[in-house]
């Protein structure tokens, strides 16, 4: 699984000599302390998106994903962690939705973040 919560940055505005088209997705990568950002299959260095937010602009965790990259599990409110039933595509969110003890609950990637298996196999067990 892709770690959904590292930093990416959306380009929201051309600049002079830019490598990047307005629209594309900065990921970054971290290997030995030195920060990096992969944008398609070109890696970039000295790059620094949060010093320019008004050309960069750093996404939620849920942001521009496939249904197919959407976390499994989730950890929502207190800390409690919910098998996903299902992904929906909002226009400017998603949503997930949840069963337990088969009630259905939806709620809004904003008050979500990724969750592993064996943090839910954990909290089931401490349940």
């Amino acid at each position: 699984m892709t770690n959904l919560t590292q930093p990416r940055y959306l380009v929201i505005a051309d600049y002079p000599n830019s490598p990047f088209n307005v629209g594309n997705i900065l990921t970054q990568y971290t290997q030995f302390n030195k920060t990096s950002y992969w944008v398609n299959d070109n890696l970039y260095t000295d790059r620094h998106p949060e010093d320019y937010p008004h050309i960069f602009r750093l996404l939620h965790w849920w942001e521009f994903r496939d249904e197919s990259e959407m976390p499994e599990y989730v950890k929502g409110f207190g800390n409690q962690i919910y098998k996903v039933h299902k992904w929906k595509k909002l226009k400017k969110n998603v949503l997930a939705t949840v069963l337990e003890d088969t009630i259905e609950y939806q709620f809004t990637a904003f008050v979500c973040e990724p969750a592993t298996e064996s943090e839910y196999n954990e909290y089931i067990k401490n349940k």
